[in-house]
């Protein structure tokens, strides 16, 4: 009997510290309670089982769990590698971000596909010519959409040439499913030979579909020996039902088989158990996809209706063509949302050098932010409620609106005139106004509204465009809010976040809104916060890479920690890693470099201030700096490139104002009715 097991290993850009899910180090197995049967739990544990037991596998890895290895865990890249040298496992190709693809232009599709297929070969080292196996984003499929673009000959593997999807595809439903071969399939789930078979798809003479048994999705991992037994007569009675050229092929969540996520502990010692039964029973032969589809050539040919998974297509509402979900009305401003994004980004110049790589940005941030488009909280259906839009995915379409703020950069980027600009406009659409700071070199938005943060600092020099402050495609777990930190797990801080009161209310203020230096201000007006009245001033010069921030302490308030997340060239920290990343260490500036990114921040010599040591020192894909003010005034800059040498205007003009301060103090001190109070002869 041939046999293929096929795992799809599916996770967001994920980090630590949530409150009602499993952090990145347990999901892969790398961290969690110390007994030895729960080390086994994880993705990494039922990797290596493989290789131990000699059971080959056809790995898909998301281009999202991708990313988040390169970054949190890139060791275990390197594991995945070793097993891949093994020969005993086989990279099975996808979109990046699991977008449900029947909704998304031909363009859009063919840039995730290829996204994806890039990280596969920078990553796992893999020849692409050899990726030809595609995992169809939560297996729903359209044969005119899909089909053209998974042959087409501009991907970078020169097309995909099968696909995987589940066996009652292989049935007609024709316009009713009521009635329909595959509804009698679904039914009776008979022995069926053409649901062993791979097929040709009609019309797409270079596509072949490899369908998923779902009675094997239901007997994997076994949970018991009675299972184990019926497994074993399941395979048997699939053998006499298949031909000389049939194949059993088991495909699901990684997660599912490992025992994470979600899904019960118990599964990944059952399937270890289940690893060593096929080892032992050899008349079972598990295959690699590619060698077995090289030699059971040639298929039958058969028209390949819409359709997806059972659960999803009928038990869940979905329907065949996902549409139950994908047009649920309560997902309709979310779809906005997305379709928006798109649409500023097709429409955004490309051809000027300077925001090619900004415009990159953008298609990758909208690629994240479609993951596992329009999914619906399956928690509903346990407590009998309609299914409505996952509050994750909710949260995560809901920051495709963030294009927005990368296609007003790219513009500007295109359209410098030498000068320094502050403006309030509602750049993303979120209805509230943020403050833009911009010159040749810099491109700054702050958020009034929550902390008066700086939630992105683009650089524009080097004839190159590059987010470094804003980690924006990081998890934003259910937090639907855009520019708002995030308190669980901590993340989004950005720059200039007031540490305790990142979500206190400012009002800004223009001084100077346009010419060779701009002035702004925010004034805190957060009634009861331990910083209200506390102002931030800014100051940018036309042809500085650097934004001047001053901070006035309110009186009575003798010191304000502030903390930056610096992100240096988020772009390729995302595709890449920590590949070139080096620290910028000195006692007065700290920051990182990236290739030719620097990002920095330097503190004022001449003033009553310490870097201090954050919460943590990363958050998502962004590096933390913590700098605490002990002065009145505290002075500080941010800023990009090559640092510049000596004083800026702004730190000369906090130092005035901080000693002007001192004088006022001691002359307030020295004054009769002072000196009574201190002499004890008042009152």
């Amino acid at each position: 009997m041939t046999f293929a097991l096929v795992h799809h290993a599916n996770q967001y850009l994920i980090t630590e510290g949530y409150a009602d899910r499993e952090g990145l180090g347990e999901i892969l197995g790398v961290k969690g309670p110390s007994e030895f049967s729960a080390r086994k739990r994880g993705l990494l544990p039922l990797l290596q089982m493989h290789v131990a037991y000699g059971v080959p596998l056809n790995l898909h890895l998301s281009g999202t769990l991708i990313e988040t290895l390169a970054w949190h865990y890139p060791e275990s890249l390197s594991l995945i590698n070793q097993l891949l040298r093994s020969g005993l496992i086989e990279i099975i190709g996808s979109t990046l971000s699991q977008n449900v693809m029947p909704f998304f232009s031909d363009e859009y599709n063919r840039r995730q596909i290829n996204e994806a297929l890039w990280l596969y070969r920078r990553h796992l080292g893999c020849d692409l010519r050899r990726v030809k196996t595609f995992w169809v984003p939560e297996r729903v499929w359209h044969t005119e959409k899909l089909a053209p673009i998974l042959t087409n000959p501009r991907l970078l593997n020169g097309g995909y040439r099968q696909v995987l999807l589940d066996d009652r595809l292989v049935h007609r439903v024709g316009a009713d499913y009521s009635g329909s071969s595959r509804e009698a399939f679904d039914r009776d789930r008979p022995f069926d030979a053409r649901a062993l078979s791979a097929w040709n798809i009609a019309g797409v003479p270079d596509l072949t579909i490899l369908p998923i048994s779902l009675r094997l999705r239901y007997l994997i991992p076994p949970a018991a020996s009675a299972k184990e037994h019926a497994l074993s007569n399941m395979l048997r009675a699939l053998r006499s039902a298949g031909g000389d050229r049939s194949i059993a092929i088991y495909g699901d969540d990684l997660e599912r088989a490992a025992g994470v996520g979600c899904w019960d502990a118990r599964h990944a010692p059952q399937y270890e158990r289940f690893l060593r039964w096929l080892s032992l029973n050899r008349w079972v032969e598990p295959v690699l996809l590619s060698e077995w589809v090289r030699r059971s050539q040639p298929f039958e040919t058969g028209t390949i209706d819409p359709g997806t998974f059972f659960e999803l297509a009928r038990t869940w509402g979905a329907g065949e063509d996902y549409r139950g979900w994908h047009d649920d009305p309560n997902c309709q401003v979310h779809r906005r949302y997305l379709a928006a994004a798109e649409q500023a980004l097709a429409s955004a110049e490309p051809g000027v050098a300077a925001n090619a790589e900004l415009l990159e940005l953008g298609w990758r941030h909208l690629f994240h932010c479609a993951y596992e488009t329009s999914w619906h909280n399956l928690k509903d259906a346990r407590l009998e409620q309609p299914l409505r839009l996952a509050p994750w995915a909710a949260a995560l379409t809901s920051h495709a609106r963030s294009c927005a703020v990368i296609v007003a950069a790219a513009d500007w980027a295109a359209k410098r005139d030498g000068l320094a600009h502050a403006e309030l406009t509602d750049l993303d659409g979120d209805g509230e106004l943020e403050l833009v700071v911009k010159n040749d070199r810099l491109f700054a938005v702050l958020s009034p509204r929550w902390g008066g943060r700086l939630t992105y600092l683009f650089d524009l020099t080097n004839h190159a465009a590059r987010l470094v402050v804003g980690n924006i495609s990081d998890d934003w777990n259910l937090q639907e809010e855009l520019n708002r930190s995030m308190d669980c797990p901590r993340n989004h801080p950005g720059g200039l976040a007031d540490v305790g009161q990142e979500h206190d209310r400012y009002v800004p203020e223009l001084s100077i809104a346009t010419g060779q230096c701009v002035r702004v201000s925010l004034h805190n007006v957060e009634a009861g916060s331990p910083l209200a009245h506390l102002e931030k001033r800014l100051t940018l010069m036309a042809g500085d890479g650097h934004l001047c921030v001053a901070y006035v302490l309110p009186e009575g308030v003798w010191r304000a920690s502030v903390d930056a997340c610096l992100s240096p060239d988020y772009y390729r920290m995302l595709r890449e890693g920590r590949v070139g990343l080096a620290p910028i260490v000195g006692r007065f500036s700290r920051g990182w470099r990236n290739g030719s990114t620097q990002v920095w921040i330097r503190l004022d010599r001449d003033q009553s201030a310490i870097w201090n040591r954050p919460d943590q020192p990363e958050c998502g894909h962004g590096l933390m700096l913590r700098l605490t003010i002990f002065d009145e005034v505290g002075h500080f800059d941010v800023g990009v490139g090559e640092q510049p040498r000596g004083r800026c205007a702004g730190a000369r003009l906090a130092a005035r104002e901080r000693r002007a301060r001192r004088l006022a103090l001691r002359s307030t001190l020295e004054t009769p009715a002072a000196l009574a109070i201190v002499g004890g002869t008042r009152g």
